[in-house]
């Protein structure tokens, strides 16, 4: 049941990885999108139609992960590059 209630949580948003090193961490974050019902595209293109678009950074993933419930992209800023952090972005499409 519950694997069920997690699939929901993300159901119709398609998410890109766009910026950032191609990691464990990074794949970690697209099985959790899947496993709570994104739609991973390799390429932006391929998601694309009338959507709404969010550029969040990996804690939008994370977050609905342990509370089970979509949180909105909003609070999940990209936040600039440091000098000894380069972030990983997503953009995330959604229906209107």
């Amino acid at each position: 049941v519950l694997k069920s209630v997690r699939k929901e949580v993300l159901k119709g948003c398609r998410v890109v990885f766009i910026s950032g090193k191609i990691s464990t961490y990074s794949l970690r974050l697209r099985k959790m999108a899947e496993e709570l019902g994104a739609e991973w595209c390799d390429e932006t293109e391929a998601c694309v139609t009338h959507v709404k678009k969010f550029l969040v950074n990996p804690n939008w993933i994370a977050a609905p992960n342990h509370m089970c419930q979509k949180q909105p992209e909003e609070n999940f800023p990209v936040r600039p590059p440091t000098k000894n952090f380069f972030s990983l972005i997503f953009l995330v499409f959604r229906d209107p």
